[in-house]
C-alpha cells in the first residue's frame, strides 16, 4: 500500500491501460503484454496514454525526493521505463520540474539505458566477475 510499484510499476501501468498482467514478468518474454501496450501507445490509445502519464507523474514525485536530497544531474530509465521512454520522458520531466527545488537553475537530464531487458542479469554477472577478479584465489581450485 502506497509503494511506487503499485502506481507506476509495469503491472500497474498494464492494468490501467486495460491489459493483462499475468505474463508481464520479464521484458524480454515474447508474450509480454508490454508489447501490446506499446502498440496501443503508438496508436495513441487514450487509456494507454493516460496510464503512462499517471505512472510518469508518480515516478516524478518519487524521484523528485531523491533528486532534492542527493542532487544527481542525470536520471537513467531502465527496463519497462526504457521501453516506454518515448511516452514517459516528457510527462516525467514536467513532474520533476514541478517538484525539484533547483529545477529552474539546474535541469535534470533524463536518459534511457542501452542495456535493454537484460540489465539486471548483466549487473549480477558483472558483480560476480568483479568479485572473481578482486580475489581469484577464493574461487580458483587446483
Amino acid at each position: 500500500r502506497g509503494c511506487l510499484e503499485r502506481v507506476a510499476g509495469q503491472d500497474a501501468i498494464l492494468r490501467a491501460a486495460g491489459l493483462p498482467t499475468a505474463t508481464a514478468t520479464t521484458l524480454g518474454h515474447p508474450g509480454n503484454p508490454l508489447y501490446d501496450l506499446i502498440e496501443l501507445l503508438e496508436g495513441r490509445d487514450p487509456a494507454a496514454t493516460d496510464a503512462v502519464r499517471a505512472a510518469a507523474e508518480a515516478l516524478g514525485i518519487c524521484l523528485a525526493g531523491v533528486v532534492n536530497v542527493i542532487d544527481p544531474d542525470t536520471i537513467i530509465l531502465g527496463g519497462t521505463y526504457a521501453a516506454l521512454a518515448p511516452w514517459l520522458v516528457e510527462p516525467l520531466r514536467r513532474s520533476l520540474v514541478r517538484q525539484v527545488i533547483a529545477s529552474e537553475w539546474r535541469p535534470i537530464e533524463i536518459r534511457t539505458s542501452m542495456l535493454g531487458p537484460d540489465a539486471a542479469v548483466r549487473g549480477a554477472a558483472a558483480w560476480v566477475v568483479q568479485r572473481v577478479l578482486a580475489a581469484p584465489g577464493m574461487v580458483a581450485t587446483r
